[in-house]
């Protein structure tokens, strides 16, 4: 047994910043990925981050010859970091 653990990015409080990424492949299938980082003052920090995956099926159904194993997901992620001291910080997310 075992534990995967995933640590997303936290809110950057110094800078703004923004990413973007674009895929393009067979079967029509592209995936967006993005996210911005937005500092709010000295103590407080937002982030927002997602993706898009669309695809057309590429299985074909026997029974009526349409394509099937077709995706159209997305997910958005909100981080907000808050650090009223030197010795605490509260992050949020969503």
């Amino acid at each position: 047994a075992g534990v995967v653990n995933i640590v997303t990015a936290k809110p950057d409080l110094t800078a703004f910043s923004a990413a973007g990424d674009a895929e393009y492949g067979n079967f029509n299938a592209y995936k967006l990925k993005g996210m911005v980082n937005v500092p709010l003052g000295d103590t407080l920090g937002i982030r927002l981050a997602g993706f898009y995956l669309k695809s057309a099926g590429y299985t074909e159904n026997l029974y009526d010859g349409s394509d099937i194993d077709d995706r159209d997901m997305y997910a958005i992620r909100g981080s907000l970091r808050w650090e009223p001291t030197d010795s605490t910080t509260v992050d949020l997310m969503a």
